[in-house]
Parts: structure tokens; C-alpha cells; sequence
């Protein structure tokens, strides 16, 4: 799903892949070797640089599989994935719900009828894979927590070997302050947006429990009760995010 920290993984994987490199040292490579499905299309994919990663917000049952590629699935809780994307589309005109106000949003959102469908199905459906071998399940929140034991399981799930020196500068040139460098934040909107209409963050807070600032008590609740119907049953996933304090029904 959108605002889960795809973008921030991508430039993890492509310092992974380039021992360190920042995807800002040579930012003409790093759009080579990262093309976004949803942009460019399988000519993207057919004319990027090797080694290289592909983005996708897709749920897995769409993407097409292939035993000799890796799926790194970044998951993100939903409370802030749907308040962090909707204050993304309020800054792209014409896009769908960029005019709506947070209200209707959020009850299309429960509903699974936004961008890319139900959270819940999309989330389903990667956690009912993840310890297949070639899909890496990672938690945002995780990333945000502790970045060089998310760098070090992306490192051995690729099959790259990294010195202690090299994943201390993969962090640094991957940390959050570094990535939403505004500079940087306008040549990522380019990436995956075409020819910026108004400057926008690609890169934004990322903070865990933004949530707070514009959903309201009884929209938090109704979320709460969503994800614990969702996740019935399964105990592992349920208590995902208990760390965070991200659903007050625990």
C-alpha cells in the first residue's frame, strides 16, 4: 500500500545492491535500476539496470510471481498508512480523493474503495506468504525502530554480504533525516509522480502515531474494531503492532 515505506526501502535495497551507495549519488542510476510499475509499465521493467528492484503498491495476488525473484512486502499500521496517504493525495489535483475532506476518506478507506482496495485484504494476503522463501516480510515501524537489523535482513534475504563499516553507512545515507532532505524528497516526487504540479513530500514525517492529529476518537475505534475482525483468530498478527500502542482495544 502507498505511505508504508516502499520508497524508503527501495533506497535500502539499492544501497544494499550497491555496498553503500546512496541513491542520491547518482540519482540518473538509481531511477534506472528502480523503475515504479504503476508508472512505467513493463518498458520500464524490460530497459532497468541490473541488479535493480521494482516498486509496486499492488497486493501480491497481482503481481506476477516468479520463483527466482525476491518480494519485499513493507507493511505499515493502518491508522497511519490512511491519514499519511491521504494528506499525500490533498496535494495532487485531480487525483481521486484529493478533494474530499478527511471524513469521507476515512469511510471509503474502512471500506476497502480506495487506491489499491482494502488494507486489510492487501495485508491478508502478504502475511499468509511470509515465510515463503523468497518474501521478506518487514514492518515500517520496525524500519523506524531499528534500521541496521532491517538492513542485516535485507542483506542476508538478498544474499549480500555486508561488513559492520558498510551497514553503518547504508543506515546513515538511508536514515529518515536523510531521505526527506527537501532536495531530494522533489527528485523522488519526479520519480514517482512524472513533472511535479506543486512540491510535495515523498518523504514526509513517518512518525508512529501522526495518526492522532486528524483522526478523531471515534474514527480510531471504528479502525480498532476493524482490525481486530480482520485479524480474528490469528494471534501473531493481531498483536503486530502491540509495541507501538496503535490500537487502544488490547
Amino acid at each position: 500500500m502507498p505511505r508504508s515505506g516502499t520508497t524508503w526501502m527501495e533506497a535500502i535495497v539499492y544501497s544494499t545492491l550497491q555496498k553503500g551507495r546512496a541513491f542520491d549519488d547518482d540519482f540518473d542510476d538509481f531511477l534506472a535500476r528502480t523503475p515504479f510499475l504503476e508508472q512505467h509499465g513493463s518498458q520500464g521493467i524490460e530497459t532497468m539496470r541490473q541488479p535493480g528492484s521494482i516498486k509496486t503498491h499492488l497486493p501480491l495476488n497481482i503481481i506476477p510471481q516468479h520463483p527466482q525473484a525476491k518480494y519485499i512486502y513493507v507493511v505499515r499500521n493502518p491508522k497511519d498508512m490512511c491519514t499519511s496517504f491521504y494528506r499525500f493525495v490533498r496535494t495532487i489535483p485531480g487525483v481521486a480523493h484529493s478533494d474530499d475532506p478527511f471524513d469521507t476518506y476515512f469511510d471509503l478507506f474502512l471500506g476497502g474503495q480506495v487506491t489499491y482496495g482494502d488494507y486489510f485484504d492487501h495485508l491478508l494476503q502478504a502475511w499468509s506468504r511470509k515465510n515463503e522463501p523468497n518474501i521478506l516480510f518487514v514492518v515500517y515501524e520496525d524500519i523506524k525502530k531499528d534500521i541496521r537489523s532491517v538492513i542485516r535482513r535485507v542483506a542476508t534475504f538478498l544474499d549480500v554480504e555486508l561488513s559492520d563499516e558498510l551497514i553503518e553507512r547504508i543506515a546513515l545515507v538511508t536514515s529518515f533525516d536523510y531521505m526527506k532532505n527537501a532536495k531530494y524528497n522533489e527528485r523522488l516526487s519526479e520519480k514517482n509522480h512524472g513533472h511535479i504540479l506543486q512540491p510535495r513530500a515523498v518523504v514526509r514525517k513517518g512518525e508512529i502515531g501522526d495518526w492522532r492529529t486528524l483522526m478523531s476518537e471515534e474514527q480510531s475505534r471504528r479502525l480498532d474494531a476493524r482490525f481486530k475482525e480482520a485479524t480474528h483468530g490469528n494471534q501473531e498478527l493481531s498483536t503486530l503492532w502491540d509495541e507501538y500502542n496503535i490500537f487502544e482495544d488490547k
